[in-house]
């Protein structure tokens, strides 16, 4: 079974592979560790974003919200991974 990924971890190896791509366009896509896919997948995952089907689509997404708080980010990955809210 796969190590979990702490909410710091994941967010830092998914912001680095922002950041490779950001910089670089096209090219930074292909410096993007197999960890910092994974970390990316998750953040998607945490903050809601569904698992489709090949040949699926969604039709006319509706965002509730286009700000990001940090704190309600870490909120909702503890909730998707039931952990204890220890603070």
């Amino acid at each position: 079974m796969a190590d979990r990924l702490s909410t710091a971890h994941m967010l830092t190896a998914a912001g680095r592979a922002i950041t490779k791509i950001d910089e670089a366009g096209h090219r930074g896509a292909s410096y993007v560790t197999y960890a910092e896919i994974e970390a990316m997948a998750t953040t998607l995952a945490a903050l809601g974003c569904p698992a489709i089907a090949p040949g699926q689509t969604i039709e006319d997404p509706c965002f509730v919200s286009t700000s990001f708080h940090p704190s309600n980010f870490i909120a909702l990955v503890r909730a998707a991974r039931k952990e204890p809210f220890n603070e």
